[in-house]
């Protein structure tokens, strides 16, 4: 993607193009934007493409978030596609940082895609600076490789952060570690951050935070929970989350019941929008079909919250 600087920007994934591959010799590509400063926000965005950076920060949205005039929110993302950089990569935002009393922010959003790098690897970001994380789900693959000149680490939603609030968010996907790789199963590398009502598969790691000497911090840290495979399909494990309006239980984990899952307009979600979308629509508007989970953001075209013949 290209590089946007602006200080009210708002991005759908209806305005992007989806492609097969991004490739960037060099630094700062995202599936969505490349690089993004000031305020504003990037919402409704879905990336199915490959993200391939021969050095830094990589993001299957964007690779680099510059918080300088306010601002910068990733709400209702999904990124399926692969990533890989070497340093600060993530499923969701490879490098993020502020200015003064900025922010940054994701709700809503999740990675479902396999995340590769030798250092600073993580489900959602690579690097997060300061901001809030709220309602997150990381249900992909982890793979953290060995490069010279690289201290292999990484971290079920993030590689390394600073001082962040996260809230209601999940670690669930899989890892391949090299050896003496520092993994932690929510974060690895941290400042400050707080944390509530966060999971973490055990199996991903045995401590949800570890510090920059290696020292676990899991069983210090309020709101971190490493739980078991059963206890992660099991709905009454997640205490405190919102299963009406936000989650729901799928097979394996919960899943986010309105997270950004498709191309807008590809209502039968089969990666091709053509008539038989159309039909689609015409059924549900006819009431002879129903909408599942996803489809709802995929029909609404014109983006007013209604599924109609608009």
């Amino acid at each position: 993607g290209s590089k946007t600087n602006s200080q009210t920007a708002t991005v759908s994934f209806g305005d992007i193009p989806q492609v097969e591959k991004f490739y960037s010799h060099g630094y700062y590509a995202g599936g969505i934007v490349g690089g993004f400063a000031g305020s504003g926000t990037l919402g409704n965005c879905y990336n199915n493409a490959d993200v391939i950076v021969s050095e830094d920060y990589a993001g299957g949205i964007v690779g680099e978030l510059y918080a300088n005039k306010g601002e910068i929110a990733l709400i209702s993302c999904t990124n399926k596609g692969y990533i890989f950089g070497a340093f600060d990569v993530g499923g969701l935002l490879g490098y993020a940082n502020i200015d003064g009393d900025s922010n940054i922010a994701l709700y809503n959003s999740q990675n479902k895609g396999t995340v590769e790098g030798y250092c600073c690897v993580g489900g959602l970001g690579g690097y997060l600076s300061t901001g809030t994380v709220l309602v997150c789900l990381s249900d992909g693959n982890i793979i953290v490789d060995v490069k010279e000149d690289y201290c292999p680490c990484g971290g079920g939603l993030f590689g390394e952060s600073g001082y962040i609030t996260v809230a209601d968010c999940i670690s669930s996907g899989t890892t391949e570690l090299c050896k003496d790789a520092s993994f932690g199963g929510l974060i690895n590398l941290y400042e400050a951050p707080q944390f509530a009502n966060c999971y973490y598969l055990e199996t991903l790691s045995d401590f949800g935070v570890i510090t920059d000497n290696d020292a676990p911090l899991s069983s210090e840290l309020e709101g971190v929970y490493g739980i078991s495979a059963d206890e992660m399909k099991t709905q009454a494990t997640f205490t405190g989350f919102d299963f009406e309006s936000m989650w729901e239980m799928g097979s394996e984990n919960p899943e986010l019941s309105n997270a950004a899952v498709s191309i807008l307009g590809d209502v039968d979600l089969d990666g091709i929008v053509d008539k038989m979308d159309y039909t689609f629509v015409k059924r549900v508007c006819f009431e002879t079909a129903e909408l599942e989970m996803g489809q709802n953001l995929a029909a609404d075209v014109n983006g007013d919250g209604i599924v109609d013949k608009m």
